[in-house]
């Protein structure tokens, strides 16, 4: 390399970390006046992460004359800045993240990081044989992404709701059997109820253990009509209204449609449940009439 060269590389201006652009405000801390030009001007595009560019003077020249303004004498150099990432700023990313964790930051990528933002999802934080491993990224010039890593220590409490005793699959969850406590759990995990009233009369989908956290996804809602039940139905046919008993040939929620059977008729029908024992049937809109 040339000592001019070793000159420009050791002494080159920082392009913007938010743009992908050199803009006005790259060089006018080398540029006299053109300081006097919108900061946000493109003059070129950006060099990629570990590059150089090098405005040399006839390209100068050219610009001043698009300015009217009187040319560098030397060479301007731009380069995007890389270093070590900054453990500050990525804890503070971290904590950002999870606000409610304490956050210990043991091991980092030793990779030199573009300036940007520092992002850490919660989802990227997993549990490794070595630890717990947490994958975030670098965002710079606008719309570039740089991978980075830590080892971390994570510690999350929050209120659960917890199982008193096995709950078993496909049974209503009575106010008795669960109880909220406040423990250690998954940091960022969003699956777990939080409330009593999240849980107690719905079903479990599974077992759930005693001791157990319970998840939303194991929850369903409570059956209003069983297969099998004798059901009040509620029948309008245009400005015909018919109430009758009729039953039930599945099982489901307010909201859910079930096949019925008219006793009497034995034709079969479907109807939506809209209450304990009470399903609606509007024949106008192409439900089987019973």
């Amino acid at each position: 390399m040339s000592a001019l060269g070793a000159f420009l590389l050791a002494s080159c201006l920082a392009v913007n970390p938010a743009s992908d652009q050199v803009t006005a405000g790259d060089l006018a801390p080398s540029f006299p006046g053109l300081d006097t030009v919108d900061a946000g001007t493109p003059l070129a595009m950006a060099p990629a992460l570990g590059a150089s560019r090098v405005f040399r003077v006839p390209e100068l020249t050219r610009l001043a004359e698009r300015f009217h303004l009187a040319p560098p004498g030397s060479a301007i150099c731009v380069e995007r800045k890389a270093a070590p990432l900054d453990l500050k700023q990525a804890l503070a990313a971290m904590q950002a993240a999870l606000p409610a964790a304490e956050i210990s930051i043991l091991d980092w990528s030793r990779t030199p990081v573009p300036d940007g933002e520092i992002t850490f999802p919660p989802s990227q934080l997993r549990n490794g044989a070595t630890g717990q491993w947490w994958n975030g990224s670098v965002r710079y010039g606008g719309v570039h992404q740089f991978s980075i890593w830590a080892r971390v220590s994570v510690h999350q409490t929050a209120d659960r709701i917890v199982a008193l005793r096995d709950l078993p699959p496909g049974e209503e969850i009575a106010a008795d059997a669960i109880a909220i406590q406040h423990r250690e759990t998954i940091p960022g995990a969003r699956d777990f109820a939080v409330s009593l009233d999240q849980v107690a009369g719905k079903w479990t989908r599974a077992l759930i253990h005693s001791g157990a956290p319970v998840r939303l996804s194991e929850l369903a809602r409570p059956l209003d009509v069983r297969r099998g039940d004798k059901v009040q139905v509620d029948a309008q046919n245009g400005a015909a209204h018919l109430t009758f008993e009729a039953q039930a040939e599945g099982s489901g929620a307010t909201g859910d449609r079930i096949p019925l059977t008219n006793p009497e008729s034995h034709r079969r029908f479907t109807g939506r449940i809209v209450g304990k024992g009470r399903v609606s049937v509007d024949s106008s809109v192409g439900t089987e009439k019973p």
